[in-house]
């Protein structure tokens, strides 16, 4: 269908001067539909309103758009912790523990409210950040959780990756229906104290 003539059907998320946000937009609404293996770029490019030559402008495939939808999914979960994070102040090791709790419960909501943008996020569709490279977000919070005394400075080392690893195995078991959702708040609680983040 001729993208010169063709009017959308219905309301759309594109505006001109957009049309890439308008396709990533549409994608991440499939992923979360139908999961990204049945994602095609042509169908985006439909319910956009827009010919399939047009979205092959701005993505050269459907990797390179299933590339950012993975970045998106993963912007989207830093704002999802940040949110939570931000109820609890800096700079009280009380804080410091709920903030910790706030972000691990977080990152397992997001991943049970979104399954699918939450499983491309981290899948080889999503580039790796640059080698030692860290999510400012975390490394802020452990920041403050040394910084108030919750967290040792000699087991700082190497926790956030131990904590990343922890609560996105979580989330993937709880996604796989290994244990209910309203068991997190157990587990993260527990690995707080393993990690002496609590007493």
């Amino acid at each position: 269908m001729p993208g010169s003539t063709s009017t959308p059907t219905k309301d759309r998320p594109y505006h001109h001067g957009d049309l890439r946000g308008a396709l990533i937009l549409e994608a991440i609404s499939q992923v979360e539909a139908v999961g990204m293996e049945h994602l095609s770029l042509r169908s985006v490019a439909h319910e956009v309103g827009v010919s399939p030559s047009a979205a092959y402008h701005h993505f050269a495939d459907k990797d390179a758009l299933l590339t950012a939808v993975a970045l998106e999914g993963v912007a989207q979960l830093n704002v999802s912790m940040a949110s939570a994070m931000a109820r609890y102040p800096r700079g009280e090791a009380a804080s410091a523990q709920e903030r910790a709790s706030a972000a691990g419960l977080a990152y397992i909501t997001f991943a049970v409210d979104h399954p699918n943008l939450f499983r491309i996020a981290f899948s080889g569709h999503c580039p790796r950040p640059p080698e030692r490279e860290k999510n400012p977000l975390i490394v802020e919070l452990f920041d403050d959780l040394v910084a108030t005394g919750v967290l040792p400075a000699e087991l700082r080392e190497g926790s956030e990756e131990v904590m990343w690893s922890a609560v996105h195995g979580m989330a993937t078991l709880v996604l796989e229906g290994m244990f209910a959702v309203d068991e997190v708040p157990r587990c993260l609680a527990a690995l707080e104290r393993m990690m002496r983040l609590r007493p």
